[in-house]
């Protein structure tokens, strides 16, 4: 089940759609809908159709080619989500890839003011992107959410695996540059929010990942660096969407099918910035979770309609080969920070 369909839409058409998010460096290209086609003269990443006999994949690689003239490989598609969106007068499921570009790529692009469809072209850095928001089509939206979080999210390890606080707030300080944090330390409540704030003023530039309930007991205001608000598959399973509204985005973990239908589900209804999909491999925290393995993996991450970081037993290093398999990112603990 990968789009849900209200029963006063059922008659709509619903038209599948490769999407390209072509960036070079902070740079994102967008085109400008001609003004005789849907949602004209809207700003929109490139792509089209998908054709019966195509993956969204190989539909991508032809429509840059037919949009831009742009050579692209398969490979170098990474799968960010699907989208699911109604307007009056037709559905449509776009498949959303983001494709980073090679030198040679853009500089074949970065002067071309016209596509092949004489569609005009525009590079904005993603500051001016979400100042434009409003000029990209309802369908679009969700990719800006999408684009915030990192490739590398690294998982705290609890505050008991420090000596003392002061070792706890230093190692996470040090992170590296675009990595996220996720703090589980699941410690007292005045500890936790103490940390929460230091390492925030520390590291502005790192986004933090909370546990729910981490995240609602924290005082006003609370930290602005704060990306996502993450459940468990027990909190993901037992709530609706009603419960999480006026929260952040939500990450929330899935190990099976079920779980990843019902992340599906609520991101529809909610702003969802992506899957914790696990274990991929044995891990030293959970000996006894089944791993999942990479080809059960790819097969949930591919049903996931949001980012998927796969997490378990993984590295850094693991990034290229995760995303062979449909993932977003990676994250973890051991190999991400170091106690």
């Amino acid at each position: 089940m990968l789009c849900q369909i209200n029963q006063q839409h059922i008659n709509l058409k619903t038209i599948s759609v490769a999407i390209a998010v072509l960036t070079y460096g902070d740079k994102f290209l967008l085109a400008t809908r001609h003004t005789h086609q849907h949602q004209g003269g809207k700003l929109e990443f490139v792509g089209g159709k998908i054709n019966k006999s195509e993956s969204p994949v190989l539909a991508l690689v032809r429509e840059l080619q037919e949009e831009l003239g742009l050579d692209v490989a398969a490979r170098q598609a990474v799968k960010m989500g699907r989208i699911c969106h109604r307007y009056e007068d037709r559905a449509v499921q776009l498949h959303v890839f983001l494709v980073e570009l090679n030198d040679t790529q853009y500089d074949s692009l970065k002067n071309q003011r016209l596509g092949k469809e004489n569609q005009p072209l525009t590079w904005l850095d993603f500051d001016e992107l979400v100042a434009v928001r409003h000029r990209l089509p309802a369908a679009n939206q969700p990719i800006l959410t999408w684009l915030t979080l990192p490739k590398v999210v690294a998982i705290s390890h609890e505050l008991a695996a420090f000596d003392t606080i002061d070792d706890c707030i230093v190692t996470y300080q040090s992170l590296p540059a675009q990595t996220a944090l996720y703090l589980r330390l699941k410690c007292d409540k005045a500890i936790e929010q103490q940390v929460i704030y230091d390492i925030s003023q520390a590291r502005a530039d790192v986004p933090l990942f909370l546990p729910l309930q981490s995240y609602k007991s924290l005082p006003e205001p609370k930290s602005s660096n704060i990306l996502a608000v993450c459940l468990t598959q027990d909190e993901l399973m037992a709530c609706c969407a009603d419960d999480l509204v006026g929260l952040p985005p939500i990450m929330a973990s899935c190990h099976d099918g079920d779980s990843v239908m019902k992340l599906n589900q609520l991101s529809e209804k909610i702003t969802v910035l992506g899957a914790f999909v696990s274990p991929v491999q044995p891990t030293a925290t959970h000996p006894d979770a089944a791993a999942l393995g990479f080809e059960k993996f790819g097969k949930l991450a591919r049903f996931c309609n949001v980012p998927v970081m796969a997490l378990g037993g993984l590295a850094p290093s693991d990034l290229a080969l995760c995303q062979r398999y449909g993932a977003w990112g990676v994250s973890g603990i051991r190999s991400f920070i170091k106690a």
